[in-house]
C-alpha cells in the first residue's frame, strides 16, 4: 500500500475566545463565521450547529454536554463533497479532555439525506481526520488520528461511516 493520499480542505479553526471579537451571535453563526454563504446557506449552518453539544456562552463555543457543560471547546469546520452528489458535506472537529477524553477533540459528519435534512454519518473521538482520496461506496474515506502511531479509515456503509482497519501514517497495515 502507498502512502495515504489526502484531499486538501480548508479548515477554519476557531480557538476558544476568538469569537467574541468578530461578534457572532449563534453557535452557527461562530463554526461557519469564515466560510462563504454560498457554500452553506444561513438555515443549513443552524440545522448543522443545532445537532452539535455545544452552545455559545459570552461569545466562546462551550460543550453542553452533561457533565463538560461550559467548558471551552476549540472547533474547526470543513466544507467537503465528499459523495460527489454536488452538495458539500461538513466535518466539524471541537472538543475538550472532559467531552472527548484523551484525544481531546471529536470529529462529526454531516451529510444531507434524501428528505433535505441534515444527519449525522460520524461521531468518533478523534485528535485530528484527513479525508482521503480512497473511495468506497461513492464516499471518500475518512483517516481519524488518536493517540497511536496508527491512523483509523472510516469508510461509507449504508447511512453511516463505520471504522475499517488502521494504518500507518505511510499506508501500510497496522500490527497489533
Amino acid at each position: 500500500m502507498t502512502k495515504l493520499k489526502l484531499i486538501t480542505l480548508a479548515l477554519v479553526a476557531l480557538l476558544p475566545g476568538t469569537a467574541a471579537a468578530q461578534g457572532p451571535i449563534s453557535v452557527a453563526d461562530a463554526l461557519f463565521a469564515q466560510h462563504d454563504a454560498r457554500l452553506l446557506p444561513p438555515a443549513d449552518r443552524t440545522e448543522i450547529a443545532a445537532l452539535l453539544p455545544m452552545s455559545l456562552q459570552a461569545g466562546e463555543i462551550v460543550s453542553n454536554i452533561p457533565g463538560c457543560a461550559g467548558k471551552p471547546m476549540r472547533a474547526s469546520v470543513a466544507i467537503a463533497d465528499m459523495n460527489l452528489d454536488g452538495v458539500p458535506e461538513i466535518l466539524v472537529h471541537a472538543g475538550n479532555a472532559c467531552t472527548s477524553g484523551m484525544t481531546g477533540a471529536s470529529v462529526w459528519l454531516f451529510g444531507k439525506g434524501l428528505d433535505g435534512r441534515w444527519r449525522e454519518y460520524l461521531n468518533a473521538a478523534a485528535a485530528d481526520f484527513a479525508v482521503l482520496e480512497s473511495r468506497v461506496q461513492g464516499w471518500n474515506e475518512l483517516a481519524l488520528a488518536g493517540r497511536s502511531e496508527c491512523v483509523g479509515v472510516w469508510q461509507h456503509r449504508s447511512d453511516r461511516f463505520v471504522f475499517s482497519r488502521t494504518v500507518t501514517p505511510e499506508g501500510r497495515p497496522c500490527t497489533p
